[in-house]
């Protein structure tokens, strides 16, 4: 054996050796990390592979959805026209007193809960 086909048999089995890595399943996009030879070895029998997939994300019945969160149940609220300031921006609708400041919540009677107001 020559020199130059001893250092190609070491550098080729070198590059055999084995290298802890990820390895994901196919179905659920699980990924796992393959320590050891054998860990990759079991997770290949099983049909996990190196590539992560595009797992296909679904809404179920009865589910929220991003879609949902900010839906208005109230045909009322819904429909409802908001004024808007001088610089465009939507104006809350809110009690003032005759001076045109804030009405304070506790000396409200109507309670956004709904029921009587508790003062303490």
């Amino acid at each position: 054996m020559k020199a130059s086909e001893f250092i190609y048999v070491k550098e080729s089995k070198k590059d055999e050796e084995f290298k802890p890595h990820m390895m994901y399943d196919p179905k659920t996009g699980k990924g796992k990390h393959a320590k050891v030879e054998k860990d990759h070895l079991d997770m290949k029998a099983k049909g996990w592979s190196h590539d992560k997939p595009k797992v296909k994300e679904e809404a179920t019945a009865g589910g929220t959805s991003a879609g949902d969160v900010s839906v208005i149940t109230s045909v009322v609220g819904a429909k409802r026209k908001v004024g808007k300031d001088k610089n465009g921006l939507p104006k809350a609708p809110q009690a003032t007193n005759a001076d045109g400041t804030a009405k304070n919540a506790l000396d409200m009677k109507a309670n956004v809960m709904g029921g009587k107001t508790i003062k303490r």
